[in-house]
């Protein structure tokens, strides 16, 4: 069947979103550790970067703002050759950076699985990214929730 001109097509010429079959995409480590990182156990932790390793193939991650709402990580990757955009919720402790004032900025440690403001506002601004870019999303969460309060907001 012949192409039109508004089918979409990646620079490789496989159709957007369909990866190249002719290529290894191996992932970083086997899908069968996952078994071993995750846990169902609440308060356990573990790193979500961990999980994502055993699923994305061989070092095509690319974290979006890796410092800014740690409780969140969200980047771009590929599975099985196909770009994708990943949010996924962290399940361990970090820091988070609240506004100080003329002393500067506070930090504080972020619970693990809660979603804060900054966090929601960085996989907002991800996600409208990978809209404009086409890219499907790929959504890896198990939270508590969001965070509120008049110190959150």
């Amino acid at each position: 069947m012949p192409k039109r001109a508004d089918d979409d097509e990646d620079d490789d010429g496989t159709e957007a979103g369909q990866g190249d079959a002719s290529h290894d995409h191996t992932t970083e480590r086997p899908v069968e550790d996952v078994y071993g990182i995750y846990t169902d156990k609440p308060g356990a932790q573990f790193d979500t970067r961990e999980i994502l390793r055993c699923v994305i193939d061989a070092h095509s991650f690319d974290e979006y703002k890796a410092d800014y709402g740690q409780s969140l990580v969200c980047g771009y990757a590929s599975i099985a050759g196909r770009h994708v955009g990943i949010v996924a919720n962290q399940r361990k402790l970090s820091q988070r950076a609240q506004p100080g004032g003329k002393a500067g900025p506070s930090y504080a440690t972020a619970m693990p699985a809660v979603i804060y403001d900054d966090s929601a506002d960085k996989a907002a601004r991800f996600i409208m990214d990978c809209n404009q870019r086409k890219l499907p999303i790929v959504f890896v969460h198990d939270t508590t929730g969001f965070m509120v309060g008049r110190d959150s907001e």
